[in-house]
């Protein structure tokens, strides 16, 4: 593909590329995703912040003008493997801010590096993708917090301070995560 800027692309009006063997994924996978939006916009009357609707849909959309903009965007894998300082400072980075909501974009400004080159370095050295470690490490501070909690605290607050919008959720991945529900840890300190 020639080189072409961010800007000039998305000024040049192109037809969406849907008859090839990346086009029509692309499409049924923009289908499902509004069909997902419409759900949780049923559930709640905004959209959460940790969906970043804005990124994923212009990278669904530009991935449909410009078919070869996917393989130029891969980060190639020894470039992503063989400086562990990033991984370390972004791994250091999520710690501090897992609390909060966070999304795979997100994660990709932050280190700089492709969702493959995140995917890839999370399993090989978690055996998990970027964004269940980050949901292990949000989980592992709940359960501190829980033991930790002053008395009256109530599960639900310590499920909303550590970035759980939904409070079923949390409750059946502690379980999952734990082997018990986080009520349980918290009646564990009375």
């Amino acid at each position: 593909m020639p080189q072409t800027s961010l800007a000039s692309a998305l000024q040049i009006t192109a037809p969406l590329c849907t008859s090839d063997r990346h086009g029509g994924p692309i499409l049924n996978g923009l289908y499902r995703f509004f069909g997902f939006v419409e759900s949780v916009l049923q559930m709640q009357p905004t959209v959460p912040e940790i969906l970043r609707l804005d990124d994923l849909l212009v990278r669904q959309l530009l991935l449909l003008m410009l078919p070869g903009l996917g393989e130029a965007l891969v980060v190639p894998a020894a470039r992503s493997l063989g400086q562990e300082s990033w991984f370390e400072q972004l791994l250091e980075w999520i710690d501090a801010n897992c609390l909060r909501a966070l999304g795979l974009s997100e994660l990709e400004e932050r280190s700089r590096y492709s969702r493959r080159a995140l995917q890839y370095a999370f399993n090989k050295r978690f055996g998990c993708g970027p964004m269940q470690w980050v949901r292990r490490r949000r989980l592992t501070k709940a359960r501190q917090t829980l033991l930790e909690a002053p008395p009256g605290t109530t599960v639900q607050q310590v499920s909303l301070a550590c970035g759980y919008i939904n409070f079923s959720s949390f409750s059946r991945d502690y379980r999952q995560e734990f082997g018990c529900a986080p009520s349980v840890d918290l009646r564990r300190l009375a």
